[in-house]
């Protein structure tokens, strides 16, 4: 826009003006370029990884107490497909409406789907998960963003949960999952949402929770966490 203007002051201020988009333009470019690389350097070794799971299942001379751990092998090959999705889609400009999801996600299936795969903690951990589904709750998003959504609050409980129980509620358009662990810090309760912060206890990076809030508010549901009367903590999702 500096052509336009002839006054030395009113000049200056454009030139500066058209600098500073120039820049902004040279930051889209560059995040474009990264996603659009990441996305295609991410995705191959988890495509090695998930066919040469697909091929040790199908291998009959495999002993049956490795198909366990198989199946973890291949569960999270599964979630950092599903991360690199939600990153690569949170990391666009577009807003959630741009897009037309293939099919509604049933979360009350997905949650029940979800859960049989951590069955393993219920010996490992002495841990009793249960599951409350008093309404059937679809989405309009993807299956994979949900999931990430259902993995992260699931991962934090059975973390935060020594031994005890973890109930699941699926009713009211809400998603609950509440745990009967280590409780929650009041700083832990305010800033758990923030990007990188970890609390006191957290042995995570402090970028689940903020990944879930972040998809959370691209597709206008709302997220919170809370203290329980006698022991644990309550995480719950409002669709």
């Amino acid at each position: 826009i500096a052509e336009q203007y002839s006054d030395v002051e009113i000049g200056m201020i454009a030139r500066s003006f058209d600098r500073y988009m120039e820049r902004l333009d040279g930051f889209v470019e560059r995040e474009q370029s990264f996603t659009s690389t990441a996305s295609h350097e991410l995705r191959t070794p988890l495509s090695v990884i998930s066919t040469s799971v697909e091929l040790l299942e199908n291998n009959k001379d495999l002993p049956s107490n490795s198909r366990q751990y198989i199946s973890r092998i291949k569960r999270s090959a599964d979630e950092m497909s599903n991360l690199i999705s939600a990153l690569l889609f949170l990391a666009r400009e577009d807003q959630p409406n741009n897009y037309a999801p293939a099919a509604h996600t049933n979360v009350t299936q997905l949650v029940s789907d979800v859960v049989n795969t951590y069955k393993y903690v219920e010996k490992d951990k002495d841990i009793k998960l249960n599951i409350s589904a008093n309404q059937s709750i679809e989405v309009d998003a993807p299956k994979s963003h949900v999931q990430i959504i259902i993995n992260n609050l699931l991962n934090n409980a059975i973390r935060y949960t020594p031994k005890g129980s973890i109930q699941i509620n699926c009713n009211k358009n809400k998603l609950e999952v509440i745990d009967s662990g280590l409780g929650i810090d009041d700083e832990t309760l305010q800033r758990a949402f923030e990007r990188g912060f970890r609390g006191e206890d957290s042995i995570g990076y402090g970028f689940g929770l903020y990944i879930c809030k972040r998809i959370c508010d691209r597709y206008g549901w709302s997220i919170s966490l809370s203290r329980n009367e006698t022991v644990g903590t309550t995480a719950c999702i409002s669709f």
